[in-house]
Order: C-alpha cells, then sequence, then structure tokens
C-alpha cells in the first residue's frame, strides 16, 4: 500500500522544548528539530494530498506557544512525498510560507519539589506541558468554528509581527470582542475578566502619549516610546482575555 507524507518546515528548530507526537485513526503526526511529518494513514490514491487541510491543526501547536510566550516562527508548506508500491518515492515541492515575527521570551526556570522522602511532587516543565496540551485543545475546538477566533489571533499576532503599531492591534481584540458580545459590560462579565483590567488595556493603547499607541496623530510633540512595564501590561491583559475568551467558547 501507498504511504504518503506532508512535510511542513519551521523555525526556530527549537521552538518547541520537546518532541511533539500526534496519533490516532487518520495521522500520524511528528514535530520535532524544524519539521513537522505527518502520514496520512487512510490515503486515497484518488484525492490529492493537502497541506491546506491540515494547516490550522499544524499550526495551532504554534498558536498555543506564541499567545503564552509571544515566541516568533516561520512555517512553511514542505514537501508531499509519496512511497509507491513499486519501491520508488515521488518527492512534490509546493512553497508557500506562514510568517510570524516576534520577540523570544526569556528563557523559563525548571522548578521541581520534593516530598521527604526525596520523590519528585512536582515538575514546573511537566506542568507546563499539561497546560499546554489542555489549551491546545481548547484552540483547535473552536479555530473553524467561529470566525472571530481567527480575526482576533490575526490581531494578537500583528501586535507582535509590527511592534511600532502593538498597542493599535493589541486594543482591536477588545474591540472586536465587544462587538461580539454587543458592549462592554457583557463581553466583562461573559470572560469574569475584570473592570480594571478592561479599563487599563483601554487606557495604555488610547489615552497614553505613546509611540505604539492608537492616537498618536492627536498627540505630536508629546509622544514617548512604551516603557517596558506598559507594553508588558498590556501584553498580559490581552493574553488573559484571549485566554478568557477561548475558554468561553468551549464552555459555550
Amino acid at each position: 500500500m501507498e504511504k504518503v507524507f506532508l512535510e511542513w518546515t519551521y523555525i526556530p528548530k527549537t521552538y518547541f522544548e520537546n518532541d511533539i507526537i500526534v496519533e490516532n485513526d487518520q495521522i500520524h503526526l511528528l514535530i520535532s528539530n524544524g519539521i513537522a511529518k505527518m502520514e496520512l494513514k487512510n490515503y486515497n490514491p484518488q484525492i490529492k494530498a493537502s497541506h491546506q487541510e491540515y494547516n490550522n491543526f499544524i499550526e495551532s501547536h504554534f498558536i498555543s506557544r506564541m499567545i503564552e510566550n509571544r515566541i516568533d516562527y516561520t512555517i512553511k508548506e514542505g514537501a508531499t512525498i509519496i512511497e509507491h508500491d513499486d519501491g520508488h518515492t515521488e518527492v512534490i515541492l509546493k512553497p508557500e510560507t506562514i510568517t510570524i515575527t516576534v520577540t523570544l521570551p526569556n528563557p523559563k526556570v525548571k522548578i521541581t519539589g520534593f516530598d521527604k522522602d526525596g520523590n519528585i511532587n512536582y515538575d514546573s516543565e511537566e506542568e507546563e506541558r499539561k497546560k499546554q496540551q489542555e489549551f491546545l485543545s481548547k484552540i483547535q475546538n473552536v479555530l473553524d468554528k467561529d470566525e472571530i477566533v481567527p480575526h482576533i489571533i490575526e490581531s494578537y499576532k500583528n501586535s507582535i509581527r509590527f511592534p511600532k503599531e502593538e498597542l493599535i492591534y493589541l486594543y482591536e481584540i477588545i474591540d472586536a470582542l465587544q462587538t461580539y458580545f454587543k458592549g462592554k459590560s457583557e463581553a466583562i462579565g461573559r470572560l469574569k475578566i475584570s473592570t480594571e483590567d478592561w479599563s487599563e488595556l483601554g487606557r495604555i493603547c488610547n489615552n497614553l502619549p505613546l509611540k505604539q499607541g492608537r492616537h498618536r496623530g492627536q498627540m505630536i510633540g508629546k509622544l514617548k516610546d512604551s516603557k517596558e512595564g506598559e507594553l508588558e501590561k498590556a501584553r498580559d491583559i490581552s493574553r488573559k482575555i484571549l485566554r478568557s475568551f477561548i475558554n468561553y467558547l468551549n464552555q459555550s
């Protein structure tokens, strides 16, 4: 029986701390060292294998990392590899690129806890993996089901891709959600976000005379670069809001 594989390449090769393996009745996927390779288990030779069918599934793994850590990545559609029954291998190349440019985060510190007998009872890396997997599943559940999800994720991506307009794109997230919920109060209530956080993000994005802000054209001569603390606060709040909305959609 013919075997068919789809490949994607990505940088940086160290984007994931550990290999990612996904296996079910339909596919076997390995993401490791700059290559995502997927075997299509139930390949029908009458239907052309398509990267596009799986692009969202592949990118969802990167999105979950990007939201939490603002890590840069570039994904390229790579080869379609067909291992024929007669023993020869056909390699079909199709270059397409999805690019996001971001700032790499500071390295995390591993924390390991031990009980009185010396046994490990807490591993921060393992806890982080569990949280990432849970959030990844939630993203995959809603990425194709509601058009607002790719819209606000694109705004978040753009806040990373275009740092000079970062606050403009972060504000797009709450602007879109206020429209979705038909009002600020309803959005805050449904997402269980504090009024203080919501208002603070709006204040940073709109009211401060910052070069990265939305109303900088009205503050000529007064503009200053955002302090790292202001940007970090805006990033933290927007991340919290984005995660809360994805959680909300999974519960509704």
